[in-house]
This record gives C-alpha cells, structure tokens and sequence, in this order.
C-alpha cells in the first residue's frame, strides 16, 4: 500500500500576533489568514505575500474567513462586524456593523448568509445576501434563539440536489430556514438595514493607488461615495478606499503600505511653511 506522508512546506507569521481564522480559495492557489483585524493574502504555495486587507473602522479580531463561489470575493466576520472585499481591486465592497454570530456561505452560488444575535426580545435573525451587495435578499427571524448558526447542507430529491441553508442551536437542533417568503419566518426587508456601508465605485481600482498614484497606463478613478454610515464615524475604510482627504487615507492605512518619504516631502514642507504673499495685493499696499 502507498504510504501518504506529509510535511511542514512552509511557516509564516505577521507582526507577532496570532491567528484565528484561514480560508483557501476555491481553486487552492490563495491562502487568507487572518491576523487580528488584518487578512493578508499568501500564494498557497510558499507563503508568498500578495497583499493584505485592513478596514480601518474595525478592531476586534477576525474570527471567520470564506472565499465566495462564483466571485472573486472574500467574507470576513469579527464579532461585531461583517466585511465583503472585492478581492481584484483589494478594496471593500461592503460591510455591517452588527453583532455577528456565524456566516456560511453557499456552495454553488455568491451568496452569504448572516446569523445576527439576539434583539431586545431576544431573537435572532438570519440575512441572506447576494455578495455583490449589502442589502439582503431576505430576512428570516429566529424566535428565542439569541445565538445563531447557520449552515449549507446538500439535499438530495431524487436526480435533484440543492444546498439547503440550516439554522443550528443546542435548544431546537437543525431547522431547515425558509426561503422566497414564507410568512411564517420571513420579514420585511429594509432597503438600507442599520449599520450596513455599502461603497460603490466607478470602476476597479488598485488597493494602493489612493496612496501611491493611480498607474500611467489606467489613469486614476474616482469614488462615487458609500451609502449610509456606520455607527460612530465616516465611511468606511480600506487600503484603496478614498474618504476624500489623503491624509486620512495614509493614516489609516497599514504601515506596510505607507509611501516613500520622496514622495509626500514637498506637501509636507508646503504644510509647515505660511502662504506665499498676495503680489498684487503687496503692491497695492
């Protein structure tokens, strides 16, 4: 019998912290590891950075990574957030400040769904969302389950096999959720729910071009804006997210990003030195 053997192929870390979540993608080629709050992107063969996803506005640690099928998009989940990158432009699609309990996200499709903590009643609720946007398809409400889980599942109905999305909690087991309205279980949904930050852009843009200047050969692209606000700031933020001041975006921004001192010396010296005089205005006087 042939012997399967493994071995250590490499070892990485990133400033000294630890991990607590890593996703392949669904072609084995990239590997995101999730640092606290950062997620770089490693080849999966060798470790090799390709590049790291920070969102500003969020602190705690992520704790769930999912690339999604059929996009070229990546789900992160922190305790008290959830964030969508678009991972060509390695920037943010969308996010949710909320309280997050678990995500899953479906085999065949980009789609993603949310189990949400519990309400001042104390029940949860699951959001079913198309990857490309933050405003949910459906709704479904958890009576007296305050800690969700959810989960795909392949049911098999003869020649038929679809992914059936569960809910899991100790007191009820699985419960197949509902989907396309059921009354029973399904809610109104909200255009734009509370906490949601949705960023639109005018086209893909480079995740440094914000910092170090759009490329000669694409030109640069400007950001349309973001709808709503999350709960205590701005919009949201991103390495490659434009919140309309350059400073901002620096400061924010990973060091690992930071520009070369050559290029920001003249508008820092600009910054320090007084205005030059009005000439027509010293000649007047």
């Amino acid at each position: 019998e042939d012997a399967v053997v493994w071995r250590c192929g490499a070892v990485g870390s990133f400033r000294a912290v630890p991990s607590r979540a890593a996703a392949y993608s669904r072609d084995g080629s990239v590997l995101a590891v999730a640092f606290a709050s950062s997620i770089p992107l490693y080849s999966a063969d060798g470790l090799v950075l390709q590049g790291c996803l920070t969102n500003a506005a969020v602190a705690e640690p992520v704790e769930a990574l999912h690339f999604i099928c059929g996009a070229p998009m990546l789900v992160a989940a922190s305790p008290f957030s959830l964030a969508v990158w678009e991972l060509r432009s390695m920037t943010l699609s969308w996010w949710y400040d909320a309280s997050v309990t678990s995500i899953a996200v479906h085999p065949t499709l980009p789609e993603i769904a949310v189990a949400m903590g519990g309400d001042e009643n104390g029940d949860g609720h699951v959001l079913v969302c198309a990857a490309s946007s933050a405003v949910p398809q459906q709704v479904i409400k958890l009576k007296g389950d305050a800690s969700p889980a959810v989960v795909y599942s392949w049911r098999a109905d003869g020649d038929k096999e679809e992914a059936v999305l569960l809910s899991v909690s100790a007191a009820r087991g699985f419960t197949a959720l509902a989907r396309g309205g059921d009354s029973a279980h399904s809610e109104g949904v909200d255009p734009q729910p509370a906490g949601a930050v949705e960023i639109e852009e005018a086209a893909s843009r480079s995740a440094f071009s914000s910092i170090y200047g759009a490329s000669s050969s694409k030109g640069s692209n400007e950001t349309k804006g973001s709808k709503g606000a999350p709960r205590g700031g701005p919009t949201s933020g991103s390495v490659g997210a434009v919140r309309g001041s350059a400073a901002h975006e620096m400061l924010d921004g990973p060091s690992h990003v930071l520009p070369p001192c050559a290029s920001i010396a003249a508008a820092f010296l600009s910054s320090l030195l007084p205005p030059a005089p009005d000439a027509a205005g010293a000649a007047a006087g």
